[in-house]
């Protein structure tokens, strides 16, 4: 038999950055996901982000802020 997809099953959603390589040294990447007012790093439920981009972002951001790159 021909194997035939199944037309109602919706696809695989993936966040934005699955296919992208998070550094800290991307300063216009990482300064997307974060608040310009505060600062402060935006959440899963606001940037989409799945769990495993999110945590790399996170580190990435807190990496770039300690060598200077980011401002607080």
């Amino acid at each position: 038999p021909i194997q035939i997809e199944n037309p109602y099953k919706e696809p695989q959603k993936g966040c934005i950055l699955c296919n992208v390589s998070v550094d800290y040294k991307n300063i216009q990447l990482l300064s997307q996901f974060i608040s310009p007012h505060t600062g402060r790093i935006y959440g899963r439920h606001i940037t989409g982000l799945c769990g495993h981009k999110q945590r790399e972002v996170t580190k990435a951001i807190k990496r770039a802020r300690s060598m200077g790159n980011i401002s607080i």
